[in-house]
């Protein structure tokens, strides 16, 4: 049974395994044209599979799980 405490519609979302914390920061991976760019993110909600990102990633773009 799913219980929907709140809906967020409209916000950037990517797998809890996307997100990393590395020097006490978050951090995603994200494909460069040439290599893989590290990006300091700001979350907020989240469940057991998803995390929100307020800010530091775009829509669209492809976050590598698992850093460099």
């Amino acid at each position: 049974m799913e219980i929907v405490v709140e809906t967020l519609p409209s916000v950037i979302q990517v797998p809890m395994q996307a997100v990393q914390v590395r020097e006490g920061q978050s951090v995603c991976y994200v494909a460069g044209a040439l290599s893989t760019e590290k990006r300091v993110v700001v979350t907020g909600a989240f469940n057991t599979s998803m995390v929100e990102i307020k800010s530091g990633l775009s829509a669209g773009e492809v976050q590598h799980r698992g850093g460099l």
